[in-house]
């Protein structure tokens, strides 16, 4: 809040794609959105003490009612909950229309 001060006014909600970066947005009080296709840990630094500070901080973060985070897949999503417990992530896949290949499913689940 400091550093942006009254630009904040302007912004709806936040996006952010990186797991420990998001954490910079937990203190604003303003909606985020959280789209992720890394290992939760990507980019947190590897101290003992940071990680430890990272999983309550993140699973806090995650719980709240203006917070949506998603993963890109359903192997990170069952990462993601091995990690982290709870809440479960919910896996949505990416689309990539402009690369103009199609899905046939093989399997009813798919």
């Amino acid at each position: 809040r400091t550093v942006a001060g009254s630009r904040l006014g302007g912004v709806d909600a936040f996006l952010c794609t990186i797991a420990y970066l998001c954490l910079l947005l937990s203190g604003l009080q303003q909606p985020v959105l959280g789209y992720f296709g890394h290992p939760l840990l990507f980019m947190v630094p590897r101290s003992e003490e940071t990680r430890k500070g990272f999983w309550p901080r993140f699973a806090e973060m995650a719980r709240r009612s203006d917070v949506g985070f998603a993963v890109s897949d359903p192997f990170l999503q069952m990462q993601y909950e091995y990690q982290l417990g709870a809440p479960r992530l919910p896996a949505i896949r990416t689309h990539a229309l402009y690369t103009g290949a199609t899905h046939v499913p093989m399997r009813p689940s798919e």
